[in-house]
């Protein structure tokens, strides 16, 4: 729901970029709309994680990890912090 609203802040900040009004709040409203955005991802994240309720036994709840595989991500299995980086 909230990618879908995405649109309207971002139609917001560019109007008033290209008018040259209102810039602030236009950037603070943007601003506000990705926090909500990643604090929702969050919570969502949490609550999967929770007990395992919506994840895999084997999956670390606490440190998921991103890795690239075939052009894609997916949570990485195990307890190891490492950090993959592609150039």
């Amino acid at each position: 729901m909230l990618i879908a609203f995405l649109l309207f802040p971002t139609a917001v900040l560019a109007r008033t970029f290209s008018h040259g009004s209102d810039q602030a709040v236009a950037a603070a409203f943007y601003g506000s709309v990705l926090t909500v955005m990643g604090i929702t991802v969050n919570v969502m994240w949490r609550y999967a994680a929770h007990g395992h309720r919506l994840l895999d036994a084997e999956t670390t709840p606490v440190l998921p990890m991103a890795t690239e595989t075939g052009g894609g991500l997916r949570a990485r299995r195990g307890g190891d912090v490492g950090t993959t980086l592609s150039a």
